[in-house]
């Protein structure tokens, strides 16, 4: 009998409320410390289409609809969290 491991999603959820992966929160800060997706995608050294997949994953687990709404709740933990 196999074990299955938990979801990424999972994992993800102890380490902050928004149940975002690592990958998706190390996106998301940059965003917000950056100002915009482009940046974001040099500074990780990602292309901007991932950088877009991880936005639209991460929004989809905050519950958010709106650009605006995902990050300023992105934000807003971020500054709970510090």
């Amino acid at each position: 009998m196999t074990t299955r491991r938990p979801s990424r999603h999972a994992a993800a959820a102890a380490d902050n409320p928004c149940a975002l992966t690592p990958a998706q929160a190390r996106v998301m800060t940059a965003i917000v410390e950056h100002g915009c997706q482009k940046l974001a995608a040099d500074t990780l050294g990602l292309s901007p289409h991932t950088v877009e997949a991880h936005v639209r994953d991460a929004a989809r687990a905050m519950g958010q609809r709106t650009r605006l709404g995902k990050y300023l709740a992105w934000d807003r933990w971020l500054r709970s969290a510090a």
